[in-house]
């Protein structure tokens, strides 16, 4: 992945696990709702890549 964002110029930014998605993008709702949490899937990462500004 970091090898065809770096030919596209893109940089990463941001690099996730889906444990780290969990407690960084849900726990606000986790919290307030903890009879029906969320959770990440398996095997799926969130990857942020932006474009340099030149």
């Amino acid at each position: 992945m970091k090898q065809l964002l770096e030919e596209a110029n893109l940089l990463i930014y941001q690099h996730l696990p889906p444990s780290e998605i969990t407690s960084e993008m849900f726990q606000t709702y986790n919290d307030s709702q903890p009879a029906h949490k969320i959770t990440a899937f398996d095997n799926v990462n969130y990857c942020l890549a932006v474009k340099p500004f030149r």
